[in-house]
């Protein structure tokens, strides 16, 4: 009787890590929504002529004084990850809306942009 308890015990213990590390797989990849809403062009509202154009496949433009380079872009919570030829810039998102998009850098220059 001894064993199937110490059985049952271990079997029950599995069961709970094993729904624990389950429940929480996702926690870093939650992206708040903001993955639907990021998605389209994005223009700098003290400097118009720089932007952002986020596409839903992940890639993205980024145009600066008639330069434009493309990448990738991913979000996890609330930091933006950019990549441009293995290049990363993270960004924390302060504010994502349908209309508005408020960045701040690893310096803690925040920039602000309306959506076009």
């Amino acid at each position: 009787m001894e064993k199937i308890k110490n059985y049952l015990l271990i079997l029950l213990v599995s069961f709970g890590m094993a729904a624990a590390f389950t429940a929480c797989s996702d926690d870093d990849k939650d992206d708040n929504g903001y993955s639907a809403l990021i998605v389209g062009t994005w223009i700098d509202v003290d400097y118009p002529e720089d932007g952002y154009t986020f596409r839903s496949n992940g890639s993205f433009t980024i145009f600066i004084e008639g330069d434009e380079e493309n990448g990738r872009w991913s979000i996890s919570g609330d930091r933006l990850i950019m990549d441009v030829d293995g290049e990363k810039e993270i960004q924390t998102i302060l504010t994502l809306t349908k209309d508005e998009l408020r960045l701040e850098d690893e310096d803690g220059d925040i920039y602000r942009y309306v959506k076009r």
